[in-house]
């Protein structure tokens, strides 16, 4: 059974590609949400991930019926989510709804290769699995910063 569900716009395929690379290869299985919009297959699908939501979000994203079904579908579980945004684009209201107090990372400007190994950190986070000390991350750019659960500062 994956531990993450990945949801992006069709457009944004190679940033996911991308980013659920990083998360197999950190020993975290990940399955690709439908991309139908069908209520029911976003339920399904949210159901058989029982530990985090990932959403690469861009402008493509906007208005995507089908991200929209899996995020509230991961609300109705209480999944945790985490954006990755590809470019300054705002979601849309309906899915701001269920991103409110959701973190996110800026990988806007090309800067996803960058931020890889926040991606997967925030993941396991997300999906609690115990951080080691390999697993703190300062890339420099402020953009991320995670502590080991040892030293009680996970940001």
């Amino acid at each position: 059974m994956p531990l993450v569900l990945l949801a992006f716009a069709p457009a944004d395929r190679f940033a996911a590609d991308t980013v659920r690379n990083a998360l197999t290869e950190a020993g975290l299985t990940c399955d690709i949400a439908p991309q139908d919009g069908a209520a029911r297959s976003a339920i399904v699908a949210a159901a058989s991930v029982p530990r985090a939501l990932v959403i690469v979000h861009s402008r493509a994203s906007v208005g995507d019926v089908a991200i929209l079904r899996v995020a509230e579908a991961a609300a109705g579980r209480r999944l945790p989510m985490l954006v990755v945004r590809l470019d300054d684009t705002k979601p849309a209201s309906g899915l701001r709804t269920f991103l409110r107090g959701m973190p996110s990372i800026d990988a806007a400007g090309g800067k996803l290769p960058q931020r890889v190994a926040g991606i997967v950190v925030r993941t396991k986070h997300a999906a609690g699995i115990a951080l080691g000390d390999a697993d703190a991350i300062d890339d420099g750019e402020g953009g991320i910063e995670l502590w080991s659960a040892d030293r009680h500062r996970v940001s």
